[in-house]
């Protein structure tokens, strides 16, 4: 099972630095893939990407080997522009 948060952050370009201050600072590797999309690596199964569209910012959390590192992430973000979903893939 891989539990995938999907993130949207209205208004959120004001929180790159920060976001990325707080990936660094939790052990996270930065690859840039374009212009306005970044990956990172966290630990051995965490996958995050970030991409900026105009002025919203989505980020997606695929497979986060603790939730400690979920939270971490949603600290940063500003709650009244933030919409999360959660979703579970795999099978049983």
């Amino acid at each position: 099972m891989i539990k995938h948060y999907a993130i949207d952050v209205n208004g959120g370009i004001g929180i790159i630095g920060e976001l990325r201050g707080k990936l660094s600072e939790i052990g996270c590797r930065n690859t840039e893939l374009s212009q306005g999309l970044e990956l990172y690596y966290c630990g051995d199964s965490t996958v995050i990407m970030v991409e900026v569209f105009k002025d919203t910012v989505l980020i997606d959390i695929v497979n986060p080997s603790t939730d400690e590192l979920v939270e971490d992430v949603l600290k940063v973000l500003p709650p009244r522009k933030t919409m999360i979903r959660i979703l579970e893939r795999g099978f049983t």
